[in-house]
């Protein structure tokens, strides 16, 4: 084993070096491309070719770490804010904020903040009105001394309100059904009318006594 072979082995050992650092170095070039599509911004090289190539990857990584971090951020942000708002979409059968990209953008965070706003917004008002609905609907029944018959009503008109979901079409089948017992209970009080003014022509016919006629409607 002479000093050439020991020369070769050096030399074939800094050359397979070389070529691990060179291919970290365009490791971290891919790293910086994709992580500038990801982002949407630009981020700066600040290195010098003429560095070497264990300066340039420390360069490189020192400018990546916060742009990683940035991503890592902007994740974490979008998985909490869609949790959120798939759990209200669910609950109203509203539209989530369209993303079509991996890592959002602020701008699109905070068009997902915004759309979880207006869902919010949604939830309460849609529950205000549920909630009346729901007092005036028992209040009908107990005039009309009915109950719910569906399972429709009875989900909606029982304690818990919060396992009644709040989606514009439940709202609408609640009016409709305030709208009709409402229009029941128009049809019984003309019905009462006319019946009270039959009996009061009957009275009048066979001349009733005004204490009877007082006593009776009394005991109605």
């Amino acid at each position: 084993y002479n000093i050439e072979n020991l020369f070769e082995d050096i030399q074939n050992h800094v050359e397979t070096k070389k070529d691990k650092l060179i291919q970290e170095v365009e490791n971290k070039l891919q790293e910086h491309d994709q992580l500038q599509k990801e982002l949407n911004l630009r981020i700066e090289q600040q290195y010098s070719p003429d560095q070497p190539l264990t300066e340039i990857i420390r360069s490189l990584d020192s400018q990546l770490e916060q742009y990683r971090k940035t991503r890592v951020e902007r994740l974490q942000m979008l998985a909490t804010l869609q949790e959120k708002e798939w759990e209200l979409c669910q609950f109203l059968d509203e539209a989530p904020y369209l993303l079509q990209v991996a890592v959002p953008s602020d701008a699109q965070l905070a068009g997902i903040q915004q759309n979880l706003r207006r869902l919010q917004n949604i939830r309460i008002e849609r529950r205000s009105t549920f909630l009346e609905l729901k007092s005036k609907i028992k209040n009908l029944m107990e005039s009309l001394e009915i109950g719910p018959t569906t399972d429709f009503e009875r989900n909606a008109l029982k304690n818990e309100d919060e396992s009644f979901l709040l989606t514009s079409s439940n709202i609408c089948r609640l009016e409709e059904l305030l709208q009709t017992h409402e229009q029941t209970l128009r049809d019984r009080e003309e019905q009462i009318d006319l019946l009270k003014s039959k009996l009061e022509t009957i009275w009048n016919r066979i001349s009733e006594d005004e204490s009877h006629r007082k006593k009776f409607q009394e005991s109605m």
